[in-house]
């Protein structure tokens, strides 16, 4: 027998708990080790920024951190607070670089390339326009989003090309726009709107007031910021109409929802000056003075160099800063997972090591006393087999001797009933009839004396055939005996002092029973219980 003694197990043991121990307090040390590296980072950038009290102190890497940038970003872009707006969507970018949330990503691209369409700067908006669209393009395709969720993309570059009048180009993204809004059965009234206004700059007013006039209906209705825009175009449609009061009309309800909606307000400046050219052309010169003079506070506002240089600051400081701020706490957050996933296969390695050698000495355990157990079984049931065998045997000759027995009695029988036939010669009626029943009260005891010796044998056989099959009679149950000591009809008539076709007649009641086929053997079949 292998065996493994308690000291040895026991060694084992504290070798491994030893082991653990000092995996856990080299973790530790390199774990505090990168730990304070990264405060030391963080500390510093905390330093570094302008604005310390939008920094967020959690792990820059999360996604409700990075949508909280976007969605501050784009509130103070409505809002016309662009340097801040400029500044969180920035830091909003290179976090989803680094972290690879590609539908935040693609978000802050899509806001970013608006910015720079407010400040006219077409080439920068059409390109993060684009990687935006790439981007969601990927998404689609990887099933994450639906083919609908492209159209804001398309339309955003639609009008990046149509502010920087290069219409074609428009033409075919609002093109790509409705195809997609016919797919999923999108309202194309933002569409039409763009379309009628590169209408309106190509010169085709017929075509921009048609679908001016269908659109317009369609906001009217609806509580939209894009209200600002629809009047914006229609008054421009109807100042190249020289329709100047309903042009004036169209450009106040525009500056009414302007403030309304707190939206597109980078359109002001434009609305007001072709306010001051109408004052002009009415011969108003105090109320074009005034149009133009907001005009230009707005523009300044807005547009002035200060704020224009900040945002240019802006780029340039968080592009270069939050880069190298985040590739380093990336390297550090890559080497502790390093160590962490090391450690983990260090011990994962020394406890697989441990199990498998108490594992071995368990099996190797378990794999002797299996043996012994089944060697023990063996002998057992060959002893049970061989008693079995034995009793079988002890049965079949007392059987064997029954049947001799009994058959003797039938010859004997035999004999008897051939001598009364040859005294019925000799003797008178009343001295034969005496003789022959007291003969056969002799021979009424042939049944009861088999019987009892065939149930000191067969001791449940009885019990079974009835158990099985609890219909049979007690005259039945004779016949199965007598079958089963396999006795012919004549035998068995004898016995059961019965006619030779009675016992045929039961022979075939007790296959009907037995529910035996033809082919299927009697003897045998009651042999076997």
């Amino acid at each position: 027998m292998i065996t493994l003694n308690s000291y040895t197990l026991r060694e084992i043991l504290y070798l491994f708990m030893g082991l653990m121990f000092s995996c856990q307090l080299a973790q530790a040390k390199i774990s505090n080790l990168v730990i304070d590296n990264y405060n030391t980072i963080k500390d510093a950038a905390v330093v570094l920024d302008s604005n310390p009290k939008e920094v967020n102190t959690k792990v820059i890497d999360t996604s409700d951190y990075v949508l909280d940038l976007l969605n501050k970003g784009v509130n103070f872009k409505k809002k016309g607070h662009y340097s801040a707006a400029y500044n969180l969507l920035w830091e909003a970018l290179v976090i989803a670089e680094v972290s690879e949330e590609n539908k935040v990503l693609a978000e802050c691209h899509y806001e970013i390339g608006m910015l720079y369409e407010i400040f006219n700067n077409f080439e920068e908006a059409i390109s993060h326009m684009t990687m935006a669209l790439e981007l969601r393009k990927e998404l689609y395709n990887t099933e994450e989003i639906s083919q609908r969720d492209l159209i804001r993309n398309y339309f955003g570059i639609a009008i990046s090309y149509s502010r920087s009048e290069n219409f074609l180009k428009a033409e075919d993204y609002l093109d790509s726009c409705a195809v997609i809004a016919n797919r999923y059965k999108v309202n194309p009234k933002y569409i039409m709107a763009e379309r009628a206004n590169i209408a309106i700059k190509g010169e085709n007013l017929d075509k921009a007031e048609n679908l001016l006039n269908q659109v317009m209906p369609y906001f009217l209705e609806r509580e939209s910021p894009y209200k600002v825009m629809v009047d914006m175009f229609m008054g421009n449609l109807k100042m190249k109409q020289n329709m100047f009061d309903e042009a004036q009309f169209h450009y106040n309800r525009g500056l009414i929802n302007m403030d309304k909606y707190d939206a597109h307000i980078n359109f002001k400046p434009i609305i007001l000056q072709e306010l001051s050219k109408i004052y002009e052309y009415k011969g108003d010169a105090q109320k074009a003075y005034e149009a133009i003079l907001k005009a230009k506070e707005s523009n300044d506002l807005l547009f002035n160099v200060k704020n224009n240089i900040e945002l240019m600051e802006v780029k340039r400081r968080y592009r270069e800063k939050m880069q190298e701020k985040n590739r380093k706490v990336v390297i550090q957050q890559n080497q502790l997972e390093l160590n962490r996933e090391q450690n983990f296969w260090l011990k994962l390695t020394l406890g697989i090591v441990v199990l498998l050698i108490i594992s071995s000495f368990l099996l190797v355990k378990y794999w002797y006393q299996q043996r012994k157990l089944k060697e023990k079984n063996e002998k057992i049931i060959m002893k049970s087999k061989l008693e079995k065998e034995k009793q079988e045997e002890i049965i079949n000759i007392r059987n064997k001797e029954i049947t001799s027995y009994t058959l003797q009695l039938i010859d004997k029988e035999r004999v008897v009933d051939s001598l009364l036939d040859e005294l019925k010669v000799y003797q008178n009626e009343v001295e034969y009839r005496r003789t022959f029943n007291t003969t056969k009260d002799v021979s009424k005891n042939l049944w009861g004396e088999f019987n009892e010796r065939f149930t000191n044998v067969n001791v449940h056989f009885y019990s079974k055939l009835q158990k099985q099959f609890p219909s049979l009679s007690p005259t039945e149950l004779k016949h199965c005996a007598l079958i089963k000591l396999r006795f012919n009809g004549k035998e068995m008539a004898q016995l059961l002092n019965i006619s030779l076709p009675s016992v045929h007649v039961a022979r075939s009641r007790l296959r009907k029973k037995f529910g035996l086929q033809r082919e299927d053997s009697l003897t045998k079949f009651i042999s076997n219980i």
